[in-house]
This record gives structure tokens, C-alpha cells and sequence, in this order.
């Protein structure tokens, strides 16, 4: 006869994690195929984006597009690569392992790959020239591949960095004796 042990505290508090992890990602994507549909058809929400836009440039001052810019710089494709690797380098050195790096790396390589396909899929065109700052951009506009990036580094990278235990260190043996 089989015994099946009731979950401990530790084990319960990790089904509420991942519990709770799930509903938040239930509920982001739910939002996003909101935002996603409004985009596309020009309605919901998208629907003040021609008035929200004007505003914008009419109240525009350069030091506010300074800062605009800046911000927008560090979510361009080449700042976040470089990033990428950086971090992924610092976490090698800090874990002696490459997995955690990796995963960021993964992680970085799947949101560009999901944020051009649904801008292929989506097919919303961005602003014009009129009212852009710098160069225009002629592809796609949704979703902005410059906050998906953003979010994936910025969570990842933290994210990874807790498993920074060096493997052979206490820290490390004590969580592989309590799994």
C-alpha cells in the first residue's frame, strides 16, 4: 500500500507560487489579445490614439524628447544585445555555470522572434514622419519590441542572477538537499 504524504509548508507555499504565477500570466495574455484585437481593428482602446498622438506633439518639449530618446536608446536592438552578453558573461563568472546565461540569451532570442511575428501577424503600421522624432521606422508598430525586449532583460536578468550559488558551496549543497 502506497502512503501519499501531505504537502509541507515549503511544498504548499511553491503551489501558491506557481499558482499565482499561472493566474498572472492568464491575465496577461488575456490583456494583450485585448490590446492585440483594439490594434488591429482600430478600436478599444486604440481608438484614442489618434487624439492621444496629437496631444503629445502639441505639448512636445525638447528636454521631455531628450529624455524620450534616451529611454528609447536603451531598448534598441543593438544596446539590449550587447546587454545580453554582458550580463550573460557576468552571470557565467558570478555562477561557473552557463546555464543561467543562456537562459537569458533564449529568453532575449524568443522575444524577438515573438514580437516580429505578431507585428507580421497584427500588421498595425506606425506614426508618420510628422510625428516622429528622428529616423521613421516603416514596419510595424505592435507590439513594441523595444518594451517586450525591455521587460524579458530587465526580469530575466535578475531573475537568473538568483541562482548565482557556486555549485560545490554550501548555499548550494543545502538547496540540493532540500529538493
Amino acid at each position: 500500500m502506497r502512503v501519499v504524504e501531505r504537502p509541507t509548508g515549503d511544498h504548499r507555499w511553491r503551489i501558491l507560487r506557481v499558482s499565482l504565477g499561472l493566474v498572472v500570466v492568464a491575465l496577461g495574455i488575456a490583456g494583450f489579445v485585448g490590446l492585440a484585437d483594439a490594434a488591429s481593428e482600430g478600436d478599444g482602446l486604440a481608438a484614442f490614439d489618434p487624439q492621444l498622438t496629437a496631444d503629445f506633439v502639441a505639448h512636445r518639449r525638447a528636454p521631455l524628447s531628450t529624455v524620450a530618446s534616451a529611454v528609447t536608446f536603451l531598448g534598441e536592438v543593438p544596446v539590449l544585445s550587447i546587454l545580453t552578453v554582458i550580463a550573460a558573461l557576468l552571470l557565467r563568472a558570478g555562477t561557473r555555470r552557463w546555464q543561467p546565461g543562456i537562459i537569458l540569451i533564449v529568453g532575449m532570442l524568443g522575444a524577438a522572434g515573438l514580437t516580429y511575428g505578431l507585428k507580421v501577424l497584427i500588421g498595425r503600421h506606425r506614426p508618420g514622419a510628422d510625428v516622429v522624432l528622428g529616423h521613421v521606422n516603416h514596419g510595424f508598430s505592435f507590439p513594441s519590441g523595444h518594451s517586450l525586449s525591455s521587460a524579458v532583460f530587465f526580469a530575466s536578468w535578475p531573475a537568473c542572477c538568483g541562482s548565482r550559488a557556486r555549485p560545490g558551496s554550501r548555499s548550494s549543497s543545502a538547496r540540493q538537499s532540500r529538493s
